[in-house]
C-alpha cells in the first residue's frame, strides 16, 4: 500500500485480506481519468467537468490542456 494514500490507515488496518482491493475500492481518486478529448477545448477556453464528484476545471493554454480542481481561493 502506498504510504501517502488518502485512505484512512485505521480502516485498512482492520482488513487482514484483500487490503489492496479495499484501498482501490475507496481510493479511486488516486488514478487518472479522461475528462474530455483535447479537441473539445479551444485555445483560451475553459471547460468544467465533474469527475468522481469533484469539479475539474480544464483550460487550453498555448496548445496544451491543463486541469485542476475547480475551487475559489
Amino acid at each position: 500500500m502506498i504510504q501517502d494514500s488518502f485512505v484512512d490507515e485505521s480502516l485498512l488496518s482492520r482488513v487482514k485480506t484483500w487490503r489492496d482491493y479495499l484501498a482501490a475500492k475507496v481510493g479511486f481518486k488516486n488514478h487518472w481519468y479522461a475528462g474530455c478529448f483535447s479537441r473539445e477545448i479551444r485555445e483560451g477556453e475553459t471547460l468544467v467537468r465533474v469527475i468522481l464528484g469533484e469539479r475539474i476545471l480544464m483550460r487550453r493554454i498555448k496548445g496544451k490542456v491543463y486541469a485542476m480542481k475547480d475551487r475559489c481561493i
